[in-house]
C-alpha cells in the first residue's frame, strides 16, 4: 500500500468513527411521466485535509483492510433514518444504497439488513441494495443469499449496468 493510501485508509477510519461521512441523495424518475420512483443514496467524504474523496478510492481500501462492514453499516442506519424521516413529511418511496459484493458473503448479512429495518420500523420493501455490475459477475455462489432478501421484500437493482460486463445491445 502506498504512502497515500495509508493516509486516506487511517482518514476514513477516522471519519467513520467521528460520522464525518454523508449522504447525498439522488433522484431516480420515470421517463414517462416525471415521477418519483426511487432514491438512490450515495457515500459521500469531505476530508478537511484532503478534500472529497471519491468513493472510487476508499470504497475498495475499506474493502481491503476490513472497514467495509462498519461503512456498510452506518450507511444502512443512515439510509433507513432518511427514508423516515421523508416518509413522515408524506414521502413514500424506495430507497437504493450500493453494497459491496462482500458484504453478501456473509451468510447473516441477509439476517442484519432485516434486524436494521425491523428496529427503525422499516418495511423491508421499501429498501434495494444495489451492486455494480461487476460485482455481481461471482454471484452465483451467492444466490442464496440474494434470493433470501427477495424473501424478505428487499430490493436488489444493478448498479453501473452497461459499463463493464453487459450492454442492452
Amino acid at each position: 500500500m502506498s504512502k497515500a493510501e495509508a493516509k486516506i485508509l487511517s482518514k476514513l477510519e477516522a471519519a467513520l468513527n467521528k460520522k464525518r461521512l454523508h449522504m447525498v441523495y439522488q433522484p431516480k424518475v420515470s421517463l414517462l411521466d416525471g415521477s418519483l420512483k426511487r432514491v438512490e443514496a450515495l457515500v459521500r467524504w469531505d476530508d478537511p485535509e484532503l478534500g472529497a474523496i471519491e468513493p472510487s478510492l476508499f470504497v475498495p481500501l475499506a474493502e481491503q483492510h476490513g472497514l467495509i462492514d462498519q461503512l456498510t453499516q452506518w450507511g444502512l442506519k443512515t439510509v433507513l433514518r432518511q427514508w423516515i424521516e421523508w416518509r413522515d413529511d408524506g414521502l413514500d418511496t424506495s430507497i437504493a444504497f450500493n453494497i459491496s459484493a462482500l458484504s453478501l458473503q456473509q451468510l447473516d448479512f441477509p439476517d442484519l439488513v432485516e434486524r436494521m429495518c425491523r428496529a427503525l420500523e422499516v418495511p423491508t420493501d421499501r429498501l434495494v441494495l444495489e451492486l455494480t455490475e461487476g460485482a455481481t459477475q461471482p454471484l452465483i455462489k451467492l444466490i442464496d443469499t440474494l434470493t433470501r432478501f427477495r424473501i424478505m421484500g428487499v430490493g436488489l437493482a444493478i448498479d453501473d449496468f452497461g459499463t463493464g460486463y453487459s450492454s442492452l445491445m
